[in-house]
């Protein structure tokens, strides 16, 4: 090791990057000759790649995910996020508001983002 510390995580990644780089030699291992190339009329990745859905499978597991279950990571539009930030500052104002006496002004504040979380929904 040189006498550098290594960071346990660093090393477990390493260990898992070996261990789907001696995946993917094995499967590359059984595959025919030719495999590569494109037969005529025959739609390339039609059927599901068992391989992979089983590395992802095995993955999710030694992460203490449900097995069979994908995360969906979906973007969030960004008439979402200017809604969202529009609610938080009026709460957050509301609340300063609040703090130093103003409560009708607080008030009007509270129903503006009120308003505003409408578009939430």
């Amino acid at each position: 090791r040189l006498g550098v510390p290594v960071a346990r995580g660093a090393i477990d990644l390493l260990e898992e990057l070996t261990r789907e780089i001696s995946e993917l030699a094995r499967v590359a291992a059984r595959l025919p000759a030719g495999a590569g190339e494109r037969a005529s009329g025959i739609e390339q990745n039609g059927g599901a790649n068992v391989d992979r859905q089983l590395a992802e499978t095995l993955r999710s597991a030694r992460r203490g995910e449900r097995v069979g279950h994908r995360r969906q990571n979906r973007g969030v539009p960004l008439a979402r996020i200017s809604w969202l930030a529009t609610v938080g500052i009026c709460l957050v104002a509301a609340l300063l508001l609040l703090l130093n006496g103003y409560y009708g002004y607080a008030g009007v504040l509270l129903a503006v983002g009120a308003a505003a979380s409408v578009n939430l929904v």
